[in-house]
């Protein structure tokens, strides 16, 4: 069970990564310049806008998970050292009583997956970085418009001028 939950998280950590970043951040803005925290920010602004979608993504993990273990026995079947899984290996392991094995095997499995996970966000978060995309902390922001670069178009617009464009004639 581990081994498939393993095997289906990176599905649901791409796919919730991918939500979140669509979250309008004019939204995470706001709350930033009322005095939220990082914390409450994401669990009062973020995540309740991006809920559909990491349920969604957690559906399909979950799925995912349920239906490549059966595929993998079936379709590669199980011979050992030719055709054997990491997830049939440690399933091998556990039924004949190999504790050691099936244990090793997972969290070799759970190192090699977080690695990756790892590394894989923190090239996207470095790329990020340096094309000035979503993760600028608000003194960045607060700088390029005291500037009037091009990123200074990405302030809230005033209250006045919300209230112009969205009050009923």
């Amino acid at each position: 069970m581990i081994a498939a939950a393993l095997h289906a998280i990176p599905l649901l950590v791409k796919s919730s990564r991918a939500a979140l970043e669509n979250v309008d951040e004019a939204y995470e803005r706001a709350a930033r310049s009322l005095g939220a925290s990082e914390w409450r920010l994401f669990w009062r602004v973020s995540f309740p806008l991006a809920r559909r979608p990491i349920a969604a993504a957690t559906a399909l993990a979950f799925a995912r998970s349920l239906g490549d273990f059966g595929t993998t026995l079936m379709i590669a079947g199980d011979i050992p050292g030719r055709t054997q899984t990491a997830a049939i290996a440690i399933y091998d392991a556990a039924e004949s009583g190999n504790t050691l094995v099936a244990r090793t095997l997972v969290i070799v499995i759970s190192i090699l997956t977080a690695a990756i996970v790892y590394f894989a966000t923190g090239w996207k978060r470095a790329e990020r970085h340096e094309h000035g995309y979503p993760g600028r902390r608000p003194a960045d922001c607060a700088a390029a418009s005291r500037n009037n670069s091009p990123q200074a178009s990405n302030r809230l617009p005033s209250r006045s001028m919300w209230k112009s464009k969205h009050t009923r004639a």
